[in-house]
């Protein structure tokens, strides 16, 4: 079983040098979804802790979903990372279209994951450091939120 240390240093590893919109070390963010996560779903398996800690890796092209099965991370790890991968290029949904689909469909873990990563990418002190031009990503945010709140808040009623 891989620790979550292992994950934690394997993430580094994989972000060396890579940055974020506002020049920061990209596995700083992966941090600070786990941390989120934790606050928001104290019960949170550890599987979904390796899944939050991961889940930027596959979409900012730094491992494949291959890598992480060859090193050995359990096909439910996997599943919510592929599920909080966000399709791009030709034919991909809209951002609130695939977000309305990993409310509805994806593993409870992945949505509780997604929610995570939205509490951070939508803090007002990261918008606030934005290009003012930008900012508006916010609302997109906002709305993808309550997307996710009231699927898992429907989904955990039933069932």
């Amino acid at each position: 079983m891989i620790e979550l240390r292992q994950t934690l240093e394997h993430v580094r590893e994989l972000h060396a040098g890579h940055l974020d919109r506002l020049g920061r070390p990209y596995h700083q963010h992966l941090e600070r979804v786990l941390q989120h996560l934790m606050r928001l779903f104290p019960d949170a398996s550890e599987a979904m802790q390796h899944a939050a800690l991961l889940h930027g890796s596959i979409e900012e092209k730094k491992t494949t979903l291959e890598a992480l099965r060859a090193r050995g991370y359990a096909e439910d790890v996997i599943e919510m990372v592929a599920w909080n991968t966000r399709p791009r290029g030709e034919g991909a949904p809209p951002y609130l279209d695939w977000i309305g689909e990993l409310a509805e469909k994806a593993p409870l873990g992945a949505v509780k994951i997604k929610i995570a990563d939205n509490e951070d990418n939508n803090d007002p002190k990261r918008i606030a450091q934005l290009p003012l031009a930008e900012r508006d990503v916010s609302e997109f945010y906002t709305k993808a939120r309550t997307i996710l709140v009231a699927a898992l808040a429907r989904r955990a009623a039933s069932g």
